[in-house]
């Protein structure tokens, strides 16, 4: 069931300027994120992993976006990011670049001029490892959601819920994927398995789950970018 449309808002929330796309600038509430996509690096022609240094600011800011809804302290135990790696893979993103033109373009919905067309969302990979997904692509995890909206793709607006389908490494720390989503116009759904896609005019479906947002894709996944893997331990 369909039951109203989505001003798209949640603590990762940007607005991303097509002719801007040499430097995504990620506002948030308490932090911001800065990701350089240069003229360098778009014009590579492999794909390009970079581990961030602790000590600079991109690295701060991914990890502070990480403790939005992950604590760093839970009880006696220390939740501490131990790795962050840029991923670039060329030839995704200018397929990626090119469908937001399109859906910026051919957004017809009378909400599409104050809609907020990207958003950054977190993704559980499971038992499915990391590089494999942005090398490869992204892998159908709705059985983790109980497929409440169908069979799609779930990414959630809090890195809380994706960290509860995280990967596990051999050293028992664990691995999410932050993405940049195209999530052009939503809509809201109530649980639906029959969910296939959809409704003309609109981009995604959204839906709500222990308080946090759900964007589910069906057929469509390069719609989504996978520009982090962030990996944690507990202590």
């Amino acid at each position: 069931l369909i039951t109203s449309l989505v001003r798209p808002v949640n603590t990762l929330d940007f607005l991303l300027s097509v002719s801007g796309e040499n430097q995504n600038h990620i506002q948030t509430n308490f932090c911001s994120i800065n990701v350089p996509w240069t003229d360098e690096l778009k014009s590579k022609s492999e794909n390009s992993d970079l581990p961030l240094d602790e000590g600079s600011l991109e690295f701060k800011n991914v990890e502070n976006a990480f403790h939005l809804t992950v604590p760093r302290q839970e009880g006696t135990k220390r939740n501490k990011v131990t790795s962050i790696i840029r991923r670039f893979d060329p030839m995704k993103r200018r397929v990626w670049v090119t469908k937001l033109e399109d859906t910026v373009k051919n957004a017809r919905h009378a909400h599409a001029n104050s809609t907020e067309f990207v958003k950054f969302l977190w993704y559980g990979p499971g038992t499915v490892l990391p590089s494999s997904i942005t090398d490869g692509g992204w892998e159908s995890n709705y059985k983790n959601n109980s497929k409440l909206w169908g069979m799609g793709t779930y990414f959630a607006s809090d890195a809380s819920y994706a960290a509860e389908n995280a990967y596990i490494n051999k050293d028992r720390s664990k691995t999410i994927i932050l993405a940049e989503a195209i999530v052009g116009v939503s809509i809201e759904c109530s649980p639906n398995k029959e969910i296939r896609r959809p409704p003309p005019n609109f981009h995604s479906v959204v839906g709500y789950r222990h308080g946090t947002r759900i964007y589910i894709y069906y057929n469509d996944t390069g719609l989504i970018f996978p520009t982090y893997s962030v990996t944690w331990k507990t202590h």
